[in-house]
């Protein structure tokens, strides 16, 4: 026995651990999710970006599945940020795609994440995008990186302001913008040129490419939801969108964010919380099996199963009623059955209420309307108590049988 309380103590606290661990992994995504994505509503995420060009009137969109040109058929501005969860972009068949389109007249904006150099974290996987494109990426120095939650607390360890390099369309009423501190873009050749700058280079360049144009952005954080709302960071943006825009719309790219409809069953299965999760039920399984198949104790002998009495049934359900308070049941019972036997007797029907019974009875049986009227009177007075006593429930079946009885005596 002391070990089957041990085994079923055991599945309890890893079903209580599976559970857990799966909203408190939800809680942290939501709260503190890293993914520069228009659905990410945490500091990183590009969702205040999104929901105000919505309001705007701008036609905006998400990109759920691969690069294609069929896919980018009606767009004039793609947004492309980095992300930090590795899902890798194809540099080969997306800059292909993503080529052809800007020269025939698109306009990409590639934004890259602050601190993607700490040597704690895997190289920018955004990068091989931007070589395809002759973009290149100055490396950040030792001292710029993502902060820790302590680190946030200074501003000055981590905002750097930017300001407008030259004059241009993109940066008409834009003084500064603010963003993380971060390595700056390469001008490593003519036709790329700055549109702000600081003094760690250049934060934002465009590159003309045949029809159409890439822009780069040296960090996400610029268009963040915790920086959009700061200096001039939005209308930079602004300008930037609607600068490009035309006729067409901008697509906000999410499949390389993880937001992919594009994935398969097995496809979801690799990811690791559920193969954590399906680990965690197999052990789980396993010591269901083991308790189920396991005997713990001697045979017990068998029992011989003798009938009891009906008196003894009689008074074990009596005390059920009376121990559940089911008096109102008890009410119900009687007056069910007195209803059948009325209508068996005399023809009355059973849909009667207690009223309808007292004036039809009394009428065919005058000489008793006495008895009848007290019967139901005391049945309607337990009725309308909430609880009724046990006492007024067995003077109403007292009075409902009498009045039965006499029924009898006069057929």
């Amino acid at each position: 026995m002391k070990i089957r309380k041990s085994v079923l103590i055991a599945i309890v606290a890893i079903l209580l651990l599976v559970v857990g661990s799966y909203f408190a992994a939800l809680q942290k995504d939501r709260k503190e999710s890293p993914l520069a994505s228009t659905y990410n509503s945490s500091s990183a995420g590009l969702m205040a970006l999104y929901e105000t060009l919505q309001d705007l009137g701008t036609p905006v969109d998400r990109l759920h599945y691969p690069i294609t040109p069929d896919r980018l058929k009606d767009v004039s501005v793609l947004v492309m940020a980095a992300n930090p969860r590795r899902l890798e972009y194809a540099a080969d068949e997306d800059g292909e795609s993503l080529l052809e389109w800007i020269e025939d007249g698109g306009t990409l904006i590639l934004m890259r994440r602050s601190g993607e150099a700490d040597p704690l974290r895997p190289p920018d996987s955004l990068e091989d995008l931007a070589g395809e494109l002759d973009i290149k990426f100055e490396s950040d120095s030792a001292e710029v990186r993502r902060m820790t939650f302590e680190e946030t607390i200074d501003e000055s360890l981590w905002h750097t302001e930017a300001w407008p390099a030259v004059s241009s369309p993109y940066t008409a009423g834009v003084r500064t913008v603010v963003q993380e501190r971060t390595a700056g873009i390469s001008l490593n050749q003519p036709s790329i040129f700055p549109l702000i700058a600081n003094e760690n280079g250049a934060m934002a360049t465009m590159l003309p490419k045949e029809k159409g144009h890439v822009i780069t952005v040296a960090s996400s954080s610029l268009a963040e939801n915790s920086f959009i709302n700061r200096a001039e960071n939005f209308r930079f943006m602004w300008n930037l969108l609607e600068g490009h825009r035309g006729d067409g719309k901008i697509l906000f790219d999410e499949y390389h964010q993880g937001f992919s409809l594009d994935r398969d069953t097995w496809d979801l299965l690799q990811t690791p919380t559920l193969r954590a999760t399906g680990l965690q039920m197999l052990i789980l399984l396993c010591l269901y099996l083991l308790a189920r198949g396991t005997r713990f104790g001697a045979i017990l002998p068998y029992s011989d199963y003798r009938r009891r009495s009906h008196l003894e049934y009689v008074e074990a359900m009596g005390n059920l009623y009376a121990r559940s308070r089911s008096d109102r049941h008890v009410l119900e019972t009687l007056l069910s059955h007195f209803k059948e036997e009325v209508h068996r007797r005399r023809g009355i029907s059973v849909t009667s209420s207690p009223a309808e019974l007292e004036k039809l009875l009394g009428d065919q049986m005058p000489q008793h309307r006495e008895q009848i009227e007290t019967a139901l009177a005391t049945y309607r007075e337990a009725d309308a108590r909430s609880r009724p006593t046990r006492r007024l429930v067995k003077r109403a079946a007292r009075n409902l049988e009498q009045v039965l009885r006499l029924m009898d005596r006069g057929s």
